[in-house]
C-alpha cells in the first residue's frame, strides 16, 4: 500500500465543506482552491483506502483475514468452548443492527448460503436507511431532527439529508464519509459499499477477537484486581460474553469508585459506538 499517495488524497484540515444539493463544491466552501480541486478530483477508490486506513482498529492488521465460513467456524467453536450462549452472540437481530444488514440476509449467511450480487448503489442506500432507523430507535429522535444534525455536519440542505437518510438519493463519496462519521461506524464507505458477506464476516473477525482474547484477563479480572477483590461470584448461571463483561466492569467501577455509572458508561459508549 502506497501511503506517501494515500496521505496526499487525504481530507484536507479545514471546516466542514459547503456543497450544494447535487454534491457539488459550492462557492463560500472556504477551501483554497487547490484543496477544492484535490476534493472534487479524488477517487472513489482513493477516498476508500483513505478512509480504511484511518478507521480501521490496529488488531485487524494483526489478524489474517478468513473466508467466512471459516471464521463462523472458529467463533461457534469458540462459543462451544466457553459454554456461551449462542443467541447473545449470533443473534440475527443484533447482527442485523451492527452492520446495517437486512435480517434475511444475516440469516441466508449464518445459514451458508451465497447471495446474489447486489448493485453497489442499492447496498448503500438500504444501509444508510437502516443506521437512520437505528439512529432513530436508539435516540427518540424524529426523522427531522436528524435531518438538520446531518445537514449541519455534511453542509447540505436538510431537504437533501433527508432524501440520502430514507434511502432514495445515492450520496457521493465525500457525503459517505461525513455519514460514516455522524453515525460512527468503523471502516469508512467500505461499511457502505462492501459485499453484505464482506460486512458479516468483519463483525465476526472482530467478535472472534473478543472471544479469543476472553481466554486471557477480561475486563472483570482486571478490575478485581484493581480494587483488590479476591473473588468474583456471578449467579446468573451462565458465562457473560465479553461485551456483557465489560458492561458490568463499567457498572462496578463506577460503584467502587464513588462516581455515577450511568454517565461513566455513557462516556464509554460515546468512546467505542460504531467500532464493533
Amino acid at each position: 500500500m502506497d501511503l506517501t499517495r494515500l496521505i496526499a488524497a487525504a481530507p484536507p484540515e479545514a471546516a466542514p465543506d459547503r456543497r450544494t444539493d447535487d454534491g457539488a463544491y459550492g462557492p463560500g466552501h472556504g477551501l483554497s482552491t487547490a484543496n477544492s480541486a484535490r476534493c472534487n478530483d479524488r477517487s472513489a477508490e482513493d477516498n476508500d483506502r483513505w478512509i480504511a486506513l484511518v478507521r480501521t482498529p490496529p488488531a485487524t492488521y494483526c489478524r489474517p483475514v478468513l473466508p467466512l465460513p471459516e471464521t463462523l467456524a472458529r467463533v461457534e467453536a469458540r462459543i462451544a468452548e466457553t459454554g456461551l450462549v449462542r443467541g447473545d452472540l449470533l443473534g440475527v437481530r443484533d447482527l442485523a443492527r451492527r452492520t446495517a444488514l437486512r435480517e434475511s440476509e444475516i440469516e441466508a449467511l449464518l445459514g451458508g448460503s451465497v447471495l446474489p450480487d447486489e448493485p453497489v448503489d442499492d447496498r448503500v442506500r438500504s444501509r444508510v436507511r437502516a443506521l437512520h432507523e437505528e439512529y432513530r430507535r436508539r435516540t427518540g429522535k424524529r426523522t427531522a431532527e436528524v435531518c438538520k444534525e446531518v445537514a449541519s455536519l455534511l453542509g447540505i440542505s436538510p431537504e437533501w439529508a433527508r432524501q440520502l437518510l430514507l434511502g432514495k438519493r445515492m450520496p457521493n463519496v465525500p457525503d459517505l464519509t461525513g455519514l460514516a462519521t455522524f453515525f460512527r461506524v468503523g471502516h469508512g464507505t467500505m461499511f457502505f459499499t462492501d459485499p453484505a458477506a464482506t460486512v458479516l464476516n468483519r463483525q465476526l473477525t472482530e467478535l472472534l477477537g473478543e472471544l479469543e482474547g476472553a481466554a486471557d484477563d477480561g475486563p472483570l479480572v482486571r478490575l478485581a484486581t484493581r480494587y483488590g477483590v479476591v473473588t468474583l461470584a456471578l449467579r446468573a448461571g451462565r458465562r457473560l460474553t465479553p461485551r456483557q463483561q465489560e458492561a458490568l466492569a463499567v457498572m462496578l467501577d463506577g460503584l467502587l469508585a464513588g462516581d455515577d455509572p450511568d454517565e461513566r458508561a455513557d462516556g464509554r459508549a460515546r468512546e467505542g459506538v460504531g467500532e464493533r
